[in-house]
C-alpha cells in the first residue's frame, strides 16, 4: 500500500513537491481503513520519503513521526 500511497501523493504534488490531502481522500483511494493509511504513512516517513505537515486553523506545525 505504501506505493499506492506515494503513487497517489506525487500525482497531486505541485511543482515544489507539495500535495495536499486528507485522510478522508486518501482512504477512499486507496479503499483502507484509517489504521492502515496511518501504517503506510508511518513507512513512508520513517523511509524519509515523505514529510508530513499537520495543519488546522489553531496549529500549524510539523508532525514528527
Amino acid at each position: 500500500m505504501t506505493g499506492a500511497l506515494l503513487e497517489i501523493l506525487k500525482t497531486d504534488a505541485n511543482r515544489r513537491g507539495l500535495a495536499i490531502a486528507t485522510e478522508a481522500k486518501l482512504v477512499d483511494a486507496l479503499r483502507c481503513s484509517p489504521k492502515e493509511l496511518s501504517v503506510a504513512i508511518e513507512g513512508l516517513v520513517a523511509r524519509k520519503a515523505i514529510e508530513v505537515v499537520l495543519y488546522d486553523e489553531n496549529h500549524k506545525h510539523k508532525m514528527d513521526m
